[in-house]
């Protein structure tokens, strides 16, 4: 799942290890949503390559876009406040055309399923809340041990 923080020759190095490891948490976590969505697709019938294909196409769009997120947080510090304000509209500007364009695609097409486009594109959102629900609870647990 780690293999969409290596584009265009940018790795570890570029960028900070603390957003690097929350990357792959979330990426794996998204994984397991996949996997979960996949198995909730079968139990109710409606499995098929355009169902499974549209919640893989929409769950690599949202990995490519908290990429995208991530990639331009991390070099904003570095730049001045025009750049920077460019920089972030552009980077909008981006995510939201391949939300569109997958989308329009599943839409349009009958290779992949919007209704699961729709619902890997959360994927991220849903993933990266249920870690903090979760973490939460863990770092609770973690104070009370040491009181």
């Amino acid at each position: 799942w780690c293999v969409g923080l290596y584009v265009d020759g940018l790795g570890s190095d570029a960028l900070d290890k603390q957003l690097m490891e929350n990357l792959k948490k979330i990426y794996m976590g998204i994984g397991v949503y996949d996997l979960v969505g996949l198995l909730l697709i079968a139990i109710i019938g409606k499995a098929s390559v355009s169902t499974m294909a549209g919640l893989l196409a929409g769950s690599i769009v949202a990995m490519l876009a908290l990429f995208s997120i991530a990639k331009n947080l991390d070099g904003l510090g570095n730049r001045d406040k025009k750049s920077a304000t460019l920089s972030s509209m552009g980077s909008y500007a981006f995510r939201i055309f391949i939300y569109g364009a997958v989308l329009v695609f599943a839409a349009t097409t009958k290779h992949i399923n919007v209704y699961t486009v729709a619902f890997g594109l959360i994927s991220t959102n849903i993933v990266i809340k249920a870690q903090n629900l979760l973490g939460g609870k863990n770092l609770i647990k973690k104070m009370r041990k040491e009181d």
